[in-house]
C-alpha cells in the first residue's frame, strides 16, 4: 500500500465515523474513546483492502502468530497500533507473534474480533490453529534454543531466527490432533454460529 492509498483511507475513516460537531461539548474519556474507535476503523478499512475477501487459504503452512505478524508488517503497522486496535497490550501482541503464546490459550472473543478487524474466515483460522499445533508438538530444537545459540544472536535477530524456526515447524511437521486446540476452534464456531457471522459461512 503506498502512501496516497493510506492517507485515502485515512480521510474515509476519520470522515464517515462519528465525530462530535463543533462546539460540542465533549469529555477527555469521550474524545478518547471516538479517538480509539477512529483508529480501530482505520485499520479495519487497510485490512478490508488488502483481503476484500476473507482469508480462507494459504500459500504454505504458516503459523497463527506468524500469519498475523507478517499481515501487521504487510501493512506497515506498528505493534502498539495493532495491539490498541485489539485491544490487548503491545507485549502480548508481541508473544502471539512469536508463537510464545499458544493461540488456544487466547480468548475466543477476542480472536473473533481479530477475525473481523484483520478479514480471516473461519476456515482460514481453523488451517492456522492447526498448523501452530503441528510445529508445537515437532520434537527438536526449540525458539529458546534459537535465539541463544552461539551467544551472538541480539533480541531482533533472535526473534528472526525464532519465527523461521516455527514456519520451518509448521510446513516440517506431521499433522496432529490436538484436543485443546479442536476444542478451542469448536467454541469459536459455536460463537460464530450463534451470531450467524459472515465469516463462518
Amino acid at each position: 500500500m503506498n502512501n496516497e492509498e493510506r492517507d485515502r483511507l485515512l480521510r474515509l475513516s476519520f470522515f464517515s465515523g462519528a465525530i462530535p460537531e463543533p462546539n460540542t461539548i465533549v469529555d477527555e474519556r469521550s474524545f478518547q474513546e471516538t479517538g480509539d474507535r477512529l483508529r480501530r476503523k482505520f485499520i479495519a478499512a487497510i485490512f478490508e483492502q488488502r483481503h476484500p475477501t476473507p482469508v480462507k487459504d494459504f500459500a504454505i503452512k504458516i503459523p497463527f502468530g506468524i500469519w498475523i505478524s507478517r499481515e501487521r508488517e504487510a501493512t506497515n503497522l506498528e505493534i502498539r497500533e495493532l495491539a490498541n486496535a485489539l485491544e490487548i497490550t503491545p507485549e502480548r501482541l508481541t508473544n502471539v507473534e512469536k508463537c510464545s503464546v499458544k493461540p488456544w490459550e487466547l480468548n475466543a472473543g477476542f480472536s473473533i474480533g481479530l477475525m473481523h478487524l484483520m478479514r480471516l474466515h473461519f476456515d482460514g483460522l481453523a488451517s492456522l490453529i492447526r498448523n501452530s499445533a503441528a510445529a508445537s508438538q515437532m520434537l527438536g530444537i526449540n525458539s529458546a534454543q534459537a535465539r541463544c545459540h552461539g551467544g551472538q544472536m541480539n533480541s531482533s535477530r533472535g526473534d528472526a531466527v525464532s519465527k523461521a524456526l516455527e514456519l520451518f515447524k509448521a510446513n516440517n511437521a506431521d499433522p496432529v490432533r490436538d484436543q485443546q486446540a479442536e476444542d478451542w476452534l469448536n467454541s469459536v464456531r459455536t460463537q460464530l454460529l450463534a451470531a450467524n457471522d459472515y465469516l463462518i459461512h
